[in-house]
C-alpha cells in the first residue's frame, strides 16, 4: 500500500512517498541487493526543485526472531560463561607466570574443554529445522553446555595461591570430578544423538567407549600417571580423527 504527499518549503516542493511493506517485498529488496539509497533515504535533483522521499514503514512482525534464534540465545550464553571460564584460567596462569608450574595432560585438557565448547555452539546450527519444541526439551539439551561449563570451572583452581602452585597437584586432586563430566558428557551426547539427532547406538562406538574408560577412572579411582597421560593424548587423537571424518559434516553453507 502506497500513499503520496507534496509538502512546499518555501521555493521547494517535497514529494513524500509512504509505502507500507510486506514481508515478501523485503525480503525480495534484500535479495536484489538494491542501492541504499532507495530505502528512506532523500533521492533529489540539483536541477529540480522537486525533492522525491520514499520512506518504508516495516510491520512489527518482520523484526520478530524465529524459536530457534529464541532458544539458541541462552545456550550461547552458556556456553560463552564456559569459554570464558577458560579463558580466564589461561589469563591467570600467565599472570602467574613465574608461581605456576605447568603439567601438560593438564593442558591438553584445557585444549579439549575449549574444543568441545566451540564443537557444541557450532553443532547446535543443525537444531534449526527443529520445529516443535517444549521445555522438557530445552532443558535436556541445555543440560551438555550446562556440563561443559562446570568441566570449565574444574580445570583450575577457585582462588589462586600467592604461593607457587602446582598443576600435576592439582589435576589429580580434581581427577574423579573431571571424569565424572566427562562420563556425564558422554552419557548426554549419546542419548542427544538417538532421540533428537536420529543416531543410532551403531554410529556412536566413539562415545561409546569414551563413557566407559572415564567410567572406569572414576570407579577405581585410577591415579598413575602414564594412565592418564595415555587417556589424553588417545582423546585428543579421537578428537582429530572426529573432525577428519566429519568434515563434510561440520560444514555451514551460506545459501544466499
Amino acid at each position: 500500500m502506497t500513499a503520496n504527499c507534496s509538502i512546499r518549503h518555501g521555493k521547494f516542493m517535497w514529494s513524500i512517498d509512504i509505502h507500507l511493506a510486506s514481508s515478501t517485498e523485503v525480503h525480495r529488496t534484500i535479495d536484489k541487493k538494491q542501492p541504499a539509497d532507495d530505502i528512506g533515504n532523500v533521492l533529489s535533483s540539483r536541477r529540480s526543485s522537486v525533492a522525491k522521499i520514499k520512506v518504508y514503514l516495516f510491520t512489527p512482525y518482520l523484526f520478530m526472531i524465529s524459536p530457534f534464534e529464541y532458544i539458541v540465545i541462552l545456550i550461547s550464553i552458556v556456553l560463552g560463561m564456559g569459554i570464558t571460564q577458560i579463558l580466564s584460567g589461561i589469563a591467570g596462569i600467565v599472570q602467574r607466570w613465574n608461581n605456576v608450574a605447568l603439567y601438560w595432560p593438564h593442558t591438553l585438557w584445557v585444549l579439549l574443554v575449549f574444543v568441545f565448547h566451540i564443537q557444541e555452539w557450532w553443532i547446535t546450527y543443525e537444531l534449526r529445522t527443529y520445529e516443535y519444541w517444549r521445555l522438557p526439551v530445552f532443558l535436556f539439551i541445555i543440560l551438555y553446555p550446562v556440563n561443559l561449563f562446570i568441566l570449565a570451572r574444574l580445570l583450575f583452581p577457585l582462588r589462586w595461591s600467592r604461593n607457587a602452585t602446582d598443576l600435576k597437584i592439582f589435576y589429580f586432586e580434581n581427577s574423579g570430578k573431571l571424569f565424572a563430566f566427562v562420563l556425564s558428557l558422554s552419557v548426554l551426547s549419546i542419548v542427544q544423538n538417538l532421540f533428537i539427532g536420529g543416531s543410532s547406538l551403531s554410529q556412536q562406538i566413539a562415545q561409546m567407549i569414551v563413557a566407559t574408560v572415564a567410567a572406569i577412572l572414576v570407579v577405581f579411582k585410577l591415579r598413575q600417571p602414564w594412565l592418564h597421560q595415555l587417556v589424553v593424548i588417545v582423546f585428543l587423537i579421537a578428537t582429530i580423527i572426529a573432525f577428519a571424518l566429519q568434515w563434510d559434516v561440520l560444514l555451514i553453507v551460506n545459501k544466499k
